[in-house]
C-alpha cells in the first residue's frame, strides 16, 4: 500500500512540474515569437516612408495570433536615422491552479 502511495505522489509531481512548466513556458514562448517578429517586420518595413502605423498595425495583428495581451496603446513606433524602432511592453498573469499568482513583465525593444 505504502508503495503505491508513494509512486502516485511521484506520479502527481511529475504532472504538476510539467503543467507549471507549460503555464510559464507559454507566456515567454510568446515573448521570444514576438520579439523575432517585431524584429522582422520593423526589418522588412524600412524601405516604405512613413511606415510607423503600417508597422503598428502588423505588429498588433502579430500579437493577436500569438495571443500576447498588448494593445496598440503599448507599441510605440518610432522613426530613426537607420530606420525604425519599436519599444513594446506588457504584462501576463500566470496562474496555478488559483494558488499562485505570480505577474511577468516583458518589454521588447527593437531596431535599426
Amino acid at each position: 500500500m505504502f508503495d503505491f502511495i508513494k509512486k502516485l505522489a511521484y506520479i502527481v509531481s511529475v504532472v504538476f512540474i510539467i503543467y507549471a512548466g507549460f503555464r510559464f513556458g507559454m507566456p515567454y514562448y510568446r515573448y521570444y515569437a514576438f520579439k523575432t517578429d517585431a524584429a522582422d517586420i520593423v526589418r522588412f518595413d524600412f524601405t516604405v516612408r512613413d511606415a510607423e502605423e503600417e508597422i503598428r498595425k502588423d505588429l498588433i495583428e502579430r500579437a493577436q495570433e500569438l495571443g500576447v495581451p498588448i494593445g496598440a496603446n503599448q507599441i510605440n513606433v518610432y522613426r530613426t536615422e537607420d530606420g525604425y524602432r519599436v519599444d513594446a511592453k506588457w504584462q501576463e498573469t500566470v496562474d496555478l491552479l488559483g494558488q499562485y499568482q505570480k505577474t511577468l513583465s516583458f518589454e521588447v525593444e527593437v531596431g535599426r
